[in-house]
């Protein structure tokens, strides 16, 4: 079976290419008879516009970049990161967008250019999820004229906008709750110490453990990676220690998982 060609469509209705694009894109200059003259045709022969067609014709590729700033790749079976990606190819589709996630497999933190494969794929935007350790590239794609979305990361581009937690609340509401139940012995795991997100956070429980008097003891506040490996890591260094806090705070839910194994096989229990 041939396929066929936006040639094939303006030769089937004795007009132009350039007549049939206009007709394929809504566009205005074509006048009613010729349009249902082309419509007719791509009807009966059920012609689908290519990507490029459609792309050359309007400059708009219907693609939208969605970046995880780090070195790490987040598996897809991560929940937060599977329920995010979930949320946007859902709503992106309705209106008429595909996604291209974007991998840095083969690329150092220094090599990675997100705003050349970005021209590359003719994007129409990025959604960017904050990451650990957020690259200098992000900050060229945030300051070019590729429209921009930063998801707990803030971009001050003219063509860029951000969602933000606030990640110091969840921290103050976390030790609000546990000072409420008559909790004082606090310990903390937090994300990397270049992360913005997990300063933010571990500056929340610092300063809401300081207004309700209670002491962030050093030994019982470890750095993981957002990770529930160094969740568990992290876990086993403070049950290590001398003494033991009465409760935990993790600056992710993988993190807090992490930490209720390590309790669990150092034969504790979690009430």
């Amino acid at each position: 079976m041939t396929t066929l060609t936006i040639r094939d469509i303006a030769q089937m209705s004795g007009v132009s290419r350039g007549t049939v694009s206009k007709v394929i894109n809504n566009y205005d200059g074509v006048s009613e008879l010729t349009k249902r003259k082309v419509l007719e045709v791509i009807d009966k022969t059920g012609y689908q516009p290519t990507f490029s067609a459609r792309s050359l014709a309007t400059k708009k590729s219907s693609l939208i970049g969605l970046i995880y700033a780090g070195k790490i790749n987040v598996e897809f079976n991560h929940p937060f990161f599977n329920e995010v990606i979930s949320s946007f190819q859902k709503t992106l589709g309705a209106m008429g967008y595909d996604i291209i996630i974007f991998s840095n497999e083969m690329f150092d933190k220094d090599s990675v250019d997100y705003l050349a494969r970005s021209r590359h794929y003719r994007l129409d935007g990025c959604l960017i999820i904050a990451g650990e350790e957020v690259e200098e590239a992000v900050s060229e794609l945030d300051k070019s004229d590729i429209p921009c979305l930063g998801i707990d990361l803030e971009l001050t581009g003219e063509n860029s906008s951000y969602v933000m937690t606030d990640n110091f609340k969840v921290s103050q509401l976390a030790v609000e709750y546990l000072y409420l139940n008559s909790i004082r012995d606090v310990g903390y795991i937090a994300g990397k110490d270049s992360s913005d997100i997990s300063n933010q956070r571990l500056e929340g429980f610092l300063q809401t453990m300081s207004q309700f008097g209670m002491t962030a003891q050093p030994q019982w506040i470890k750095h993981g990676n957002f990770f529930e490996s160094s969740g568990y890591e992290a876990m086993e260094i403070i049950l290590q220690g001398e003494s033991l806090p009465k409760a935990i705070i993790a600056a992710s839910d993988m993190m807090a998982l992490g930490a209720m194994r390590a309790i669990k096989d150092y034969g504790l229990r979690i009430p």
